[in-house]
Formats: structure tokens, C-alpha cells, sequence
């Protein structure tokens, strides 16, 4: 009874924080194979919210959100109606935000005051840099992945991304972040940081295995990083796609193509990990392989030390000033909301998201570094940027 009690309270914590829309997306149904393992089954239905009628009033505790869009919806079938709808829909401001932010966010197994950190997080540093945030459930992309018994947390960002750049086709750069990592700078433009190639040349990783420590391919001597559609980090074992950034052009489409293709998908050893996949597709194409820039783990991807073993190099771990903090496998650990509160608290305080106040010179931006001086090298790239972008209404969006 108190389990049961526990879980009815859960639930209705969820659903007093999700959107109304969103509180029942997908139909679930239960395998009665065997009553020992019983798996859970996602599909696409016209029933989504078929405990709720369409002639049912939204009551005024839903009606709490005060976006005209929200407004608009009289019934659960609006509701319902503006979810399907999601996934076709373009952005048409004003603005043209030149770095779309993607995230893909599991309301199964996170706790919904975790989401909320997380999703204000993109927004807060889009809103003071001018960019643009996308995020999606990853359980709209689970039926997808039923057929070849794909790992849907990893393999729903390349399908997302790919639906980012249908909602944003005039921006530049689309930079995933996966739901277990914080923002922790929100005066880094990312831009300036990385993405220009003065900024993004100096710390290429050259040479080097792509499949660390040792594989026999070797990222390239001369990647021009004009050139480059692709930027993303190692770990000890392989690459890092927790946290990359992909260009809108041939190359970086064609690379999301490629990777989504059900060929890679249903290789065994794809199945549950997208990072081989990728890792396969780089080895063996060389041309995707010029156009990719592995760099630093620490400049988009470092490790909070509590996950960190205590024989891990500080080139992956996180160091105050540091950009991003990644959680690591705090889902398995059940222990996100614990690690991400001290990090969450600091990017609350006045102040704390605040650079040494000077301007970052060009010198540092273009000085040869190289793997060793991993933490100098953050250290000489990071700083105020003095482009910081008016607030922009980059979240308002029109149905095609």
C-alpha cells in the first residue's frame, strides 16, 4: 500500500509539471508472454488520450499557462491535436537565431523537477545569447526503435537533431546536449568559443586515434576547420556524442543520414550504443572523416567529479570556470537530482555565470596547443564575450 501510494503521488507531481499536452502522448501496452518479464510496448494511435473526452472542458487548474497558443485550446482534443502537431511545425520569427540548442528529454525516468532544471538551463543561456532551444520527448521516437531493439535514449538524438533542422532551416550550427548536463557559463557564446574557426583551429585534436587510446585511424594532420561539419569529444574508449555539434549543410545532414540509415541501427553492436555507429562511419569514410574536429573533452563534455573514477585523467573532469558539466551515468546511479543541485544552485547565483571580466584576446584564440595542456587550453579560450545578444524570442513558432 505505501508503494502505492508513493506512485500515485509521483504521478500527480508529473503531471502537475508537464504540459497538458504532453501528460499521456503515446499508447503503452503490456506483453503477456510471460508474467515474469513483462516489456513495455510504444505505438502511434489516435487514442493517445483516450481516458479523456474530446468534448471535456480544460478545467482552469490546466489552463495555467497563459501562451496564446495554450489559450486557444478549449478541449482535450485541441490538446491532443497541438501534440501531434509538434513535430510539424517550422520556426518563422523575426530573428534568425544562428545556434539552435537540441535536447531530448525521458519523463519515464527522471524526476520532473530534474526536467525543469534542465530545459530552464538551455533556456536561460539561449535566451542571453540569441540563440534558439528544441527539445522532444525521447518516448515520441520509441516506436521507431522497436524493430531492431534500439537503445532509445541514445539513438532518439540523431532523429531529433534531424527534426531540429526542419523547425530551424536558416540556422547555422545545431548543438545537442544531452539531458544529463548542465550549462555552466552562460557568458560563453558558444559561437565565439567554438564554432568560429580562429576560435575552434587552435584545439583540434590532430593525429590522434579516433578511437582513443590506441586505434589504428588517426584523426587527420590538416583538417581545415572552416571545413568542419562536425565537432564532438573522446572519452577514454571511444567518442563522446553525449554532447556535439553538427553543422546545417550537405556534410552534416548527410552524416545524420547516414547514421539514422536501419542498416546501422540494427548491426548488433549498434543496437545500444549510437557512438559506435558513429565511430564506424568515421573510419571508413574518409572524406565525413576531414570535415570532423575532435577536441578537448573539457570544452563541451566535462565530467562532474563525483562520477568521475578516481583513475580518470583531469582532462576529463570538470574544473570550476569549465563550460558544461556532464553528469555521467547518474541515471543508472539514480542520483541526477542530487548531483545536478550543487552545479544548478551556482548557475542560480548572482554572479556565478560571470567570467574575470576581460575580454578573451585574440593571441590565446589562435596559440598552437596541444592534448597535454588539456586545462590551459580551456582556460585560454573561455572568457566574456562582448557580443551577447538582446533577449530574442526564439521559442514562438507557426504550424506549416
Amino acid at each position: 500500500m505505501h508503494q502505492n501510494s508513493d506512485l500515485k503521488a509521483r504521478k500527480k507531481q508529473q503531471s502537475s509539471v508537464l504540459p497538458l499536452a504532453l501528460k499521456k502522448p503515446f499508447q503503452v501496452s503490456s506483453s503477456s508472454a510471460s508474467s515474469t518479464a513483462r516489456k513495455k510496448f510504444y505505438s502511434y494511435s489516435p487514442d493517445y488520450f483516450d481516458d479523456l473526452s474530446a468534448t471535456n472542458e480544460i478545467t482552469n487548474e490546466n489552463a495555467k499557462d497563459k501562451t496564446p497558443e495554450m489559450q486557444s485550446m478549449q478541449t482535450y482534443a485541441d490538446a491532443v491535436k497541438h501534440f501531434k502537431a509538434n513535430g510539424h511545425r517550422i520556426y518563422t520569427g523575426k530573428e534568425k537565431p544562428e545556434v539552435v540548442l537540441v535536447t531530448a528529454i525521458n519523463f519515464e525516468d527522471l524526476d520532473p523537477s530534474y526536467l525543469v532544471k534542465i530545459i530552464q538551463n538551455r533556456v536561460d543561456y539561449a535566451h542571453k545569447n540569441g540563440y534558439a532551444v528544441y527539445s522532444r520527448w525521447v518516448q515520441e521516437f520509441t516506436p521507431i526503435f522497436q524493430e531492431y531493439k534500439n537503445d532509445p535514449e541514445g539513438w532518439s538524438k540523431i532523429f531529433i537533431l534531424r527534426e531540429a533542422m526542419y523547425a530551424f532551416p536558416q540556422a547555422k550550427w545545431f548543438w545537442y546536449i544531452d539531458e544529463y548536463s548542465l550549462i555552466m557559463r552562460d557568458d560563453i557564446n558558444i559561437n565565439n568559443y567554438l564554432l568560429k574557426p580562429k576560435a575552434l583551429d587552435p584545439i583540434i585534436l590532430r593525429n590522434q586515434p579516433l578511437i582513443p587510446p590506441d586505434g589504428a585511424v588517426k584523426t587527420y594532420t590538416h583538417t581545415v576547420a572552416d571545413d568542419v561539419s562536425l565537432i564532438l569529444t573522446q572519452n577514454e574508449r571511444n567518442l563522446n556524442t553525449d554532447n556535439l555539434i553538427i553543422k546545417n549543410d550537405l556534410t552534416g545532414r548527410a552524416i545524420l543520414e547516414l547514421w539514422m540509415d536501419p542498416l546501422f541501427r540494427k548491426y548488433p553492436s549498434f543496437r545500444k550504443d549510437e557512438s559506435n555507429a558513429l565511430a564506424h562511419l568515421l573510419q571508413w569514410h574518409p572524406v565525413i572523416l576531414s570535415k570532423t574536429a575532435i577536441v578537448p573533452p573539457r570544452a563541451i563534455a566535462a565530467l562532474a567529479p563525483e562520477k568521475a573514477p578516481e583513475s580518470r585523467s583531469n582532462e576529463f573532469i570538470y574544473q570550476s570556470g569549465d563550460f558544461i558539466v556532464s553528469l555521467g551515468d547518474c541515471k543508472i546511479s539514480r542520483d541526477c537530482e542530487s548531483i545536478v543541485a550543487p552545479y544548478w544552485d551556482r548557475t542560480q547565483m548572482s554572479g556565478a555565470n560571470q567570467g574575470n571580466g576581460r575580454k578573451q584576446s585574440e593571441r590565446a584564440t589562435h596559440e598552437k596547443l596541444d592534448k597535454r595542456d588539456t586545462a590551459e587550453k580551456i582556460e585560454k579560450i573561455m572568457g566574456v564575450e562582448d557580443n551577447i545578444a538582446n533577449n530574442a524570442n526564439i521559442l514562438n513558432a507557426e504550424k506549416i
